[in-house]
């Protein structure tokens, strides 16, 4: 039986040769024999567009939060973008409340699922009016961001192929987001 000392040891040694791994080509964990890789996430144009159309469903409905589900138009659900947005912090996700005893014995999974409800950030709304830039690339392991590039990006420069951002900006992005705020105040909206 290992002692204290030896067990830490070879725990710091199997976590060495997993993080190896998980920053290389990905492998299966020695102990629980589950998949893992660092991915790393660029930020792409099409990730902006659904931004700006979760940010015009906030400005066009005046809701805090969106169903994206049920609302978004079938490029913003096959691409992720929304949820893979949660890593630059510029949307967030509101979870379901966890199931009652009542509803577990009654057969509901008591794992906690999402509700599909997202909303724009601060962040976001700074990031789609190019007040802030953000990072061009982000490391994510188990859905856990673990870093980012240094190259920092704006929302333009998140497109590669050639066309008008300010007649995107325009025909999507009218209201610059005059909402109304938590406290009742009329400015951007509140995404705390």
């Amino acid at each position: 039986m290992l002692n204290d000392d030896q067990m830490y040891e070879a725990t710091a040694i199997l976590r060495g040769a997993w993080r190896q791994t998980t920053e290389h080509k990905g492998g299966y964990c020695a102990v629980c024999d589950r998949w893992g890789k660092i991915n790393t996430l660029p930020l792409t144009g099409s990730m902006v567009r659904a931004l700006m159309w979760l940010h015009r469903e906030h400005a066009a409905t005046g809701e805090m939060w969106i169903n994206v589900p049920e609302r978004a138009p079938r490029h913003v659900m096959r691409s992720y973008a929304i949820s893979t947005l949660k890593h630059w912090g510029l949307v967030a996700q509101r979870y379901a409340p966890p199931p009652t005893k009542e509803e577990i014995k009654a057969g509901a999974p008591r794992k906690t699922k999402t509700s599909g409800m997202w909303q724009i950030t601060g962040l976001g709304v700074d990031f789609l009016n190019e007040a802030v830039k953000v990072p061009k690339k982000l490391f994510v392991y188990n859905d856990t961001r673990m870093g980012a590039t240094d190259e920092l990006v704006t929302a333009r420069e998140c497109f590669e192929e050639e066309f008008n951002y300010d007649e995107l900006m325009a025909s999507t992005y009218a209201q610059k987001g005059n909402a109304q705020m938590d406290d009742g105040e009329e400015d951007e909206l509140n995404h705390d």
